[in-house]
C-alpha cells in the first residue's frame, strides 16, 4: 500500500515543484520585459507601437544582468537622472572592450580585427552609391546630378544606365568603368526611421524565387522585403542581363541601405538562383540592413559563392537587430559583418557575432540608423544635412 501511495504522490510533488519553479521564472521574465520597456522609452521616445521588450529573448544572460544593473542605478533618481543613466549606457563613445565583454559574457576581451585598408576603401566607395539612391530620381539620375554625393571623387566617371522605379521603391543601375563594376543600388525606406520601426512586421514566408542549381530547401524570407523587391524585379532582370553580357569582365555590385540592403541581398541571390549571373561575379555589400530571412537563408547567402559578401553595421543602430533572432521570430543575419565603431570597421566572426553590434543589445538607438562611420545623417534625405553629406 505504501508503494502504491508513493506512485500517486511522487508525480504530484514533481508537478508542484515545476509550478513553484515556474512562478519565479515568470516573474523574472515580466520584470526583465518591463525593464526593457523603460530603456525603450528613454532611447526611442517617439516610438508609438514598437516596444523594446521584443528583444527579451535575444539577450544573453550577461546582457540581462547589465539591463538589471542599469535599471537598479536609476532607483530613487529623478526622471532627468534616470534618462542620463540609460543614455550613458547607450553612448557609443563610452563603450569599451571591457564593457563589451561584460555585456555579452564573451571571452573575447578585445575588439574584432580592423578591416584592411583596401576593404575599408571598398566599403566607403560603395556607401556613396548606396546613399545616392536616396538623393536621385529618374530625371536627375540621367545626368548624374544629385548634388554633393554624385560629385564625390569616389564615384567620379560613373555612367548611369537606368532607374528602377517601383510603386514605393526605387533603385538604379550604373556603370563604374574605373573599377570595372556594374552597380545595382536600392533605396531604403523614405519614411522617418521611427515610422519604419513602428510599421515593421516580423512575417516570414517561403522563398518565392528559383533556386536552380543551389542545394537549398525550406528557406524563408521576410515577406514585406520580398514584395518590395518584386516592384522592380522584372526591370532589373531585363536591364542587367544585356549589360552584364556586354561587360563580361565587370563585377556586379549589389548594395543598399536599410530596406535597400535587404532588397539588394534578395536580388543578388535571385540572379544566381535564376541562372542569370554566376555568384563569382557578384559583390554584395549592404549597410544597416535588417535581418532578411531565417537560418537557412543566412546559410545560403554565406555559401552561395559571392565574390564579396559584407554586411556593414553602425555603432548601436537598432535596425540590424530587427526582426528579432530568437523564437518565435527566428530570423538570422548572413555573415561577414563589418561593424563601424569609433571610426574603424571591425571584422566580425560568424553570422551573429556577439562581440560586434550584437554586443550593444538592448541599448540601441534609432537615430544611429542614418549615420555612417563618423558622419551624422549620411543616409537619407530626412536629416538637416541629408544628401549634402559625403566622403
Amino acid at each position: 500500500m505504501a508503494r502504491l501511495t508513493l506512485l500517486y504522490i511522487l508525480p504530484i510533488l514533481a508537478a508542484l515543484a515545476l509550478v513553484s519553479n515556474a512562478a519565479p521564472a515568470a516573474t523574472t521574465q515580466a520584470n526583465d520585459s518591463a525593464n526593457l520597456s523603460v530603456i525603450g522609452d528613454v532611447l526611442a521616445p517617439e516610438q508609438e507601437r514598437f516596444d523594446y521588450s521584443v528583444f527579451l529573448n535575444d539577450l544573453t544572460p550577461a546582457q540581462r544582468q547589465q539591463v538589471n544593473d542599469v535599471i537598479a542605478q536609476t532607483a530613487g533618481k529623478s526622471d532627468d537622472e534616470k534618462r542620463a543613466i540609460i543614455q550613458a549606457a547607450a553612448d557609443p563613445a563610452s563603450f569599451s572592450p571591457s564593457l563589451k565583454a561584460a555585456a555579452t559574457g564573451s571571452s573575447r576581451k578585445t575588439f574584432a580585427a580592423s578591416t584592411s585598408d583596401a576593404e575599408t576603401q571598398s566599403i566607403l566607395d560603395t556607401s556613396v552609391y548606396a546613399s545616392i539612391a536616396y538623393c536621385t530620381d529618374t530625371s536627375s539620375l540621367a545626368s548624374w546630378s544629385c548634388g554633393t554625393k554624385c560629385a564625390s571623387d569616389r564615384v567620379r566617371g560613373t555612367q548611369p544606365i537606368i532607374a528602377l522605379n517601383g510603386q514605393s521603391t526605387f533603385g538604379y543601375i550604373a556603370l563604374r568603368p574605373s573599377a570595372k563594376q556594374i552597380i545595382v543600388s536600392y533605396r531604403g525606406t523614405t519614411v522617418q526611421v521611427k515610422n519604419f520601426i513602428d510599421d515593421l512586421d516580423f512575417i516570414r514566408f517561403p522563398y518565392p524565387y528559383s533556386t536552380q542549381g543551389l542545394s537549398v530547401s525550406g528557406l524563408s524570407v521576410h515577406k514585406g522585403f520580398t514584395i518590395a523587391l518584386d516592384e522592380t524585379r522584372s526591370q532589373l532582370r531585363s536591364a542587367l542581363a544585356p549589360l552584364a553580357a556586354a561587360h563580361p569582365d565587370y563585377d556586379v555590385v549589389f548594395t543598399g541601405h536599410s530596406l535597400g540592403g535587404s532588397m539588394a541581398a534578395l536580388a543578388a541571390v535571385d540572379q544566381v538562383g535564376s541562372g542569370a549571373l554566376p555568384a563569382s561575379r557578384i559583390k554584395l555589400i549592404t549597410f544597416h540592413a535588417p535581418r532578411t530571412g531565417d537560418s537557412d537563408w543566412a546559410r545560403l547567402v554565406n555559401t552561395i559563392g559571392f565574390k564579396t559578401l559584407l554586411r556593414v553595421t553602425q555603432e548601436n543602430d537598432i535596425v540590424p537587430h530587427l526582426p528579432p533572432a530568437a523564437f518565435p521570430f527566428s530570423f538570422e543575419h548572413e555573415g561577414n559583418e563589418r561593424w563601424a565603431h569609433k571610426g574603424s570597421f571591425h571584422a566580425c566572426a560568424g553570422d551573429e557575432d556577439w562581440a560586434c553590434s550584437n554586443s550593444r543589445v538592448p541599448f540601441l538607438d534609432p537615430l544611429q540608423h542614418l549615420n555612417f562611420f563618423d558622419m551624422e545623417w549620411y543616409f537619407g534625405k530626412l536629416g538637416p544635412l541629408g544628401c549634402h553629406v559625403t566622403l
